[in-house]
């Protein structure tokens, strides 16, 4: 929930800007709990071109489902908490409060959809095939690739897949500029990019996440 949190508090507040999920009205429902005016996150991408989408291809612990699955949708949670009720630090993200999931799951008959990476997923649950589907198509469309910490291992297939398949799917058009940026102690994790994307638009970083931030080459990577 950390990205949710820092949009609604840097974008909705100064530009009215709001994160959204690339869920369409069919698969989800939102359950506006207790909160309304902290909401940090829509559910549909219907706010217009420049929401920022953001893609959990593997769920989220705001994202529930009923226990008996005879309702497929998605039920997503804005915030679980009621203020000065549970104990929560101010200014984060109470969708954290273990008491407050716990009061989901006993007293709506729900549980967070924490999704592993198996295939059977993806077809029996249309919300989470329409968040995949989404994540495709922007990184067919997207000129540069950011890759933070991950060290795209060779078990993920599912990873793999989906990486393969934007790349095999631009349509002629240039590929994509990647920069990775990973500490990268042993040198394996630049090695597997490496069989995937081609050294010539490939720019490996080693450093920490923060160290990047604080260099200033952030905004020459993303501009």
């Amino acid at each position: 929930m950390i990205l949710e949190y820092l949009f609604h508090k840097y974008l909705f507040h100064q530009h009215g800007v709001q994160v959204c999920y690339p869920i369409s009205e069919n698969n989800f429902k939102f359950e506006d709990l207790c909160a309304p005016d902290t909401r940090i996150a829509s559910g549909l991408s219907s706010y217009g071109k420049n929401a920022p989408i953001l893609c959990k291809l593997h769920g989220s612990i705001n994202f529930f489902s009923e226990c008996n699955y005879n309702d497929k949708k998605v039920h997503i949670v804005a915030d679980t908490a009621q203020k000065g009720r549970l104990r929560i630090s101010p200014g984060a993200p109470s969708i954290m409060a273990v008491e407050a999931i716990h009061e989901l799951t006993v007293n709506r008959n729900l549980v967070p959809e924490i999704i592993p990476p198996t295939y059977a997923k993806l077809q029996h649950n249309d919300w989470l095939r329409d968040i995949w589907e989404y994540a495709a198509k922007s990184l067919i469309n997207a000129q540069k690739w950011i890759f933070i910490g991950y060290s795209f291992p060779s078990t993920d297939g599912f990873m793999r897949s989906l990486i393969n398949l934007a790349l095999v799917s631009r349509k002629g058009a240039t590929l994509p500029q990647v920069t990775v940026v990973d500490v990268d102690k042993e040198g394996k994790i630049e090695k597997n990019y490496k069989e995937v994307f081609d050294d010539n638009f490939l720019n490996f970083r080693k450093e920490s996440f923060n160290d990047f931030i604080t260099s200033g080459e952030v905004h020459n990577v993303i501009m």
